[in-house]
């Protein structure tokens, strides 16, 4: 029991488990409903929770991960009906996470282009030295 759990005499209410399904499944990819519901049981049991207060636990999820997408947050898989994603926090989904990915590495192609542009730039500005050094 962690005794330094801010829901140990609170009952599982749809806040907690809010909380709770960002905690665990935040940028971390897409999970079945079945798995993020057994999840968020088990840690709020595990870190001292008593019982679960809600009257309908299973739909309370469900209505969480709705409220989520609505507000941009989360995603149901396109092709899997009860998968879901919820997005890291900048919200980004996977779409726009992959191009800022791809603007990354489009920036360090670049910046590598310019490191070997002035690699080539100082062996000659050297190869100049060189030369100038050794003329009468």
């Amino acid at each position: 029991m962690n005794n330094n759990y801010g829901y140990d005499r609170t009952p599982l209410d749809k806040g907690i488990t809010r909380a709770l399904i960002i905690e665990l499944f935040q940028g971390k990819g897409y999970h079945k409903v079945d798995e993020i519901r057994e999840q968020v049981k088990d840690t709020f049991f595990a870190r001292g929770g008593k019982k679960i207060g809600v009257k309908n636990f299973n739909s309370t999820v469900s209505r969480i991960l709705t409220e989520l997408e609505k507000n941009g947050k989360a995603e149901k898989h396109p092709h899997s009906q009860g998968i879901w994603q919820i997005f890291s926090n900048n919200g980004n989904s996977s779409k726009q996470t992959k191009t800022d990915l791809d603007d990354k590495v489009n920036q360090v192609t670049f910046d590598t282009n310019d490191l070997v542009r002035l690699k080539q730039i100082a062996q000659e500005l050297q190869e100049l030295l060189t030369k100038y050094e050794d003329s009468p």
